[in-house]
């Protein structure tokens, strides 16, 4: 990834911040987030998923609301911390995995039926969101999902804000929007993937 001033956000960065704290936004006991959470898992149209993959899990809180909707899970972080947190608050849970790995840089083989893009998508720079959603238009099946959730007000953090990530998914040519929900604070919106 591109490390200077317009680039996305790397693994130093984001290890700084755990550095920090293991909670470095205040995920666990914050309203907002269990909120955003809940209306995430709402608005999926199926009530089980095949395999879902969830790049950014940060400490693993919306994978575990996830848990209940998908045969397999796979959670990957850049911070190794994150990603230990996350297997950890997930032990015992069937068919779930947590790994590190960094998008879109790195990406699983395999094909998933739900992708979920949380928060992250905002820490990348414009190229690396636009290969962001071709790694994720390849790796989702026909008529997949993607459901993507974004903090609307702009951080010096990133490098753009959630409704220009937003934007950019609603005229991408493989998804097809199927809806969303919009307030102050978050979008949500669900893409389905258009059949090649």
């Amino acid at each position: 990834m591109n490390a200077d001033m317009h680039g996305s956000r790397d693994a130093k960065y984001f290890a700084a911040k755990y550095d920090e704290s293991s909670d470095p936004w205040g995920l666990a006991d914050n309203w907002y987030e269990r909120r955003k959470h809940a209306s995430t898992v709402a608005l999926l149209p199926h009530r089980m998923y095949r395999s879902c993959f969830e790049p950014g899990c940060s400490i693993g809180l919306l994978s575990q609301a996830l848990t209940g909707r998908c045969r397999r899970l796979l959670c990957w972080d850049i911070d190794r911390r994150a990603v230990q947190t996350t297997a950890a608050r997930l032990r015992g849970k069937r068919g779930v995995t947590a790994e590190v790995g960094a998008v879109p840089d790195q990406w699983p083989s395999e094909r998933f039926d739900l992708v979920v893009l949380s928060e992250l998508a905002y820490y990348l720079c414009a190229d690396d969101r636009l290969a962001l959603y071709t790694e994720i238009a390849a790796s989702l099946e026909p008529g997949g999902h993607l459901v993507a959730v974004h903090w609307r007000p702009r951080s010096t953090e990133q490098r753009c804000d959630g409704d220009t990530v937003h934007a950019e998914l609603r005229t991408g040519a493989e998804f097809r929007s199927l809806g969303g929900y919009a307030e102050r604070e978050f979008l949500i919106d669900l893409y389905e993937r258009e059949p090649r």
